[in-house]
């Protein structure tokens, strides 16, 4: 265990007894079928408590029988014996359960939105119906059945969802409960219904059934719940019978702080944890961008709170306690922050991770492999590297050739601007499992592939992951001044193998354009961007695409979007702006942000007609760490 005894020491929520302070987030999967819980659910929560986490909680379930999609349902007894399913199996696995469970998404709910007031919700646009007593009441009912359903079930814990702007949290908040009745007003009044649900919960439950408060401690917002509020809800919860309150922040109109990106600092919801243990006298627990184990001892050890809740994770890398306590925090496949498991969960689909090609896919029974093969793989980027791991892995014998002189491929260049340093832990983790494969996976820097003495070796397989090279638009102007040098890539730039002066035009306004503008204005470059789409980082998710814009804003960026006219003067750049006016903009370099596209070896074919030949990655199609580590497994898998 050596330096993480707090993280590995026991915990008490109530009666419950842990293992250890590591608390695995509730998350919704989409996994459910119609409600009820499925096979694969039950392996990836039987995973994860093999993983060695201390406690888990079920993704947020229903006592309603309307709205929720791909949700978990608990209002009937018919899905008792699902949940009593996935119980038992965590708790054969040597892990325990809380539930969490949703009274009601409030405002947001596709069927049925509902709030505090008459507030209408920030981007659906819809306006609630303001709760009555009575649908008050009813309310509460249904959720003190779910909680006697979710004991009958096996769960060792019950997890009340007050946070993320769900019909909870829009009750203690301000600025959404303009309730004049006695549950509005005061924060007494705000948090009644929290406070009743708790009451509800032990009731119903009994005193002796773990109850967690899940509680949004800032809404990320002027005007919203204040420090003092929050402190006031903990002691009102408590002594309503609340066992720990769980610290989360952010709401609708700050979904970036409920789900923070790279762009955020790690732990960053431990402040306010912080400061309400120090005020609050019940167990503390706290999440937020914490995918490093010595961060997570640190943070108990200065008493900052009492556990740690990894969410993404432990999507990422489900033995990620184990491999801590058993010293193989080297081994740990760290969450990057990217955020494409909030965009499955945003499309309303299954749950997914850029690193972790098996999530949801935990007990798939895996194709049999036939004969030990010769696997050549040629590329050392995400998707060959993930490739070279899983042909290892599955036994058979590896050559990969990496034309330069480091692994990482296109990373090494994406993790350059600010903030996107973490991008590297992927290649960390690949690399260390290069290392513990080393008898059956040899690697080549920096040769030029002599074919006749890979025919030689005689590969069996040959999987492609040569990567992409930098899309050139054809505009007038562009041929010349990238032969002069006017013009370079994006690459080049990242790379530092162009040198550039100090006013620079960015042609390319996604968000690698925008990336770079935020590399170069920190570097004191005066930058000037254009894009022919209507706005800048189109292509980006929406919660990193607010973060990136608003670091652009902050540093008053000239911008020109909707372009609909380009061309290259020895000058710099002539554009039509979206007005139809003729603009000569004046730059000492232009750089091309425009995309990518593949560059296969078009000489596999023609050289190596004796080798199964795959392409996987950018020189398949130019697109994400995700694509490209989710086909270099797959296509290893299965050879």
């Amino acid at each position: 265990m050596g330096h993480f005894e707090r993280l590995f020491q026991t915990g008490e929520i109530g009666s419950l007894k842990l293992a250890n302070r590591v608390i695995m987030a509730p998350m919704v999967t989409h996994y459910a079928q119609e409600g009820a819980v499925t096979e694969r659910m039950i392996a990836y929560y039987a995973e994860r408590a093999l993983g060695g986490a201390g406690l888990l909680v079920l993704e947020a379930t229903y006592p309603r029988t309307i709205g929720h999609p791909g949700r978990v349902h608990i209002w009937s007894d018919a899905f008792i014996p699902g949940l009593k399913k996935l119980t038992e199996e965590v708790h054969r696995c040597g892990g325990k359960i809380a539930i969490e469970i949703n009274p009601s998404r409030g405002r947001v709910d596709e069927a049925d939105p509902v709030s505090a007031s008459n507030v209408p919700h920030p981007f659906t646009g819809k306006i609630p119906r303001a709760l009555s007593l009575a649908e008050i009441k009813e309310l509460e009912e249904d959720f003190g059945g779910s909680v006697v359903r979710a004991r009958e079930a096996g769960f060792d814990a019950v997890m009340i969802h007050g946070g993320t702007g769900y019909l909870i949290s829009e009750f203690l908040s301000p600025r959404i409960n303009l309730r004049g009745d006695i549950y509005g007003g005061d924060i007494q009044g705000r948090a009644r219904l929290a406070v009743e649900m708790v009451l509800e919960a032990k009731t119903k439950g009994g005193k002796d059934f773990p109850v967690i408060f899940r509680l949004a401690a800032s809404e990320r917002l002027e005007g919203s719940i204040s420090l003092d509020d929050v402190f006031e809800t903990c002691r009102l919860v408590f002594e309503a019978g609340a066992d720990a309150v769980d610290v989360v922040s952010g709401v609708a109109e700050t979904m970036e702080w409920v789900v923070p990106s790279l762009y955020f600092p790690l732990a960053c919801n431990v402040p306010l944890a912080e400061e309400i243990k120090k005020r609050v006298h019940l167990p503390i627990s706290v999440g937020g961008r914490i995918n490093d184990p010595f961060l997570a001892e640190e943070i108990l050890e200065k008493g900052k709170a009492d556990f740690i809740v990894l969410g993404r994770a432990l999507l990422a890398d489900p033995y990620f306690p184990r491999k801590t306590k058993e010293g193989r925090v080297s081994e740990i496949r760290k969450c990057l922050g990217c955020l494409r498991c909030i965009e499955s969960f945003s499309a309303h689909s299954s749950l997914v991770c850029a690193v972790n090609p098996t999530l949801g896919k935990e007990r798939e029974p895996k194709p049999p492999r036939d004969t030990k093969k010769k696997v050549l793989v040629l590329g050392g980027g995400p998707a060959g590297l993930q490739a070279a791991v899983t042909a290892a892995d599955r036994g058979h014998d590896v050559l990969l050739l990496e034309r330069g002189k480091k692994l990482g491929g296109q990373i090494n260049l994406a993790a350059v601007p600010p903030y996107k340093s973490e991008l590297r832990h992927i290649i960390d983790y690949l690399s260390k499992q290069l290392e513990i494969h080393g008898d059956k996976v040899k690697v080549v820097y920096g040769q030029k592939r002599n074919w006749a003495s890979i025919a030689k070796w005689k590969p069996d397989a040959i999987i492609a992951a040569t990567g992409s090279e930098p899309f050139v638009p054809d505009i007038p102007g562009i041929k010349t001044a990238l032969r002069r040098k006017k013009a370079v890539t994006s690459r080049d730039v990242l790379s530092q193998k162009a040198k550039i002066g100090k006013k620079v035009i960015i042609m390319g306004g996604g968000m690698i354009g925008c990336e770079i503008v935020d590399y170069l204005t920190e570097k004191g470059h005066e930058v000037v961007i254009i894009e022919i789409l209507s706005d800048l980082a189109m292509d980006a998710f929406s919660h990193i695409r607010k973060c990136l814009l608003k670091r652009l804003g902050e540093k008053g960026i000239r911008t020109f979007t909707a372009v609909q006219g380009e061309r290259i003067t020895p000058e710099g750049v002539e554009i039509v702006d979206r007005s139809g006016q003729k603009i000569h903009l004046h730059a000492d370099h232009i750089i091309l942000a425009v995309g990518s596209k593949p560059s296969p070896d078009l000489s596999i074919e023609a050289e190596m007609e004796e080798a199964k030949i795959y392409k996987i990655g950018d020189c398949k199609e130019a697109r994400k760490i995700l694509e490209a580590v989710h086909e270099g497994y797959e296509v290893a898998l299965n050879l």
